[in-house]
């Protein structure tokens, strides 16, 4: 607890000498009935941003969240990139990353990534396809119909890619790319 007190002291400190907040950036949105509402853009440093992969307007404003969670058996990193209300229209994307630290475990993850996006209908189904730099890929469908949402591995590190936008597929060989280093 001391620790965390201390760290966020000298992270205010440091924003203090910056002039900005450590909890986010400010940003003045205006809402749909007129009125002006600052909010603060957290901006946490994430692998992918959506410029790595596409082009972005020169206006675009972001919010970037990075949270970690580990255990004994592995680490998982959930990352946002998401433009704010109010704010003029980007590409935007979530992601989550799994490293599993005994390689024997992987399969048992994708089952359970599959499982879970799938089970609430019937009709979720994943397809698999070829993407170079990886050991396996699959994408969501519905119905027949693809959804902006991939699963990947290699070795033992499993990425779930939801973009919002309709990604080339040399725009997922990129995210690969970046997201599954050649060596863990």
């Amino acid at each position: 607890m001391f620790y965390s007190m201390v760290s966020l002291s000298l992270e205010v400190e440091k924003a203090r000498e910056n002039h900005t907040s450590p909890w986010g950036d400010p940003y003045v949105v205006t809402l749909p009935n007129g009125e002006r509402e600052t909010i603060l853009l957290q901006k946490d440093e994430i692998p992918l941003t959506a410029a790595d992969l596409t082009e972005v307007p020169e206006d675009a404003v972001y919010t970037t969240a990075r949270k970690e969670q580990s255990s004994l058996l592995a680490t998982k990193q959930e990352c946002l990139q998401e433009i704010p209300d109010g704010a003029p229209q980007a590409p935007q994307m979530t992601y989550e990353i799994m490293d599993v630290s005994l390689e024997a475990l992987t399969s048992h993850c994708l089952a359970a990534y599959m499982e879970r996006d799938t089970r609430p209908t019937p009709d979720l189904t994943y397809e698999s396809f070829a993407l170079s730099g990886t050991d396996g890929a699959w994408q969501l469908y519905t119905n027949g119909t693809p959804l902006p949402q991939y699963l990947f591995y290699k070795d033992n590190r499993i990425v779930v890619l939801r973009p919002d936008w309709g990604i080339s597929q040399s725009e997922l060989e990129q995210a690969a790319s970046i997201l599954l280093p050649e060596s863990l």
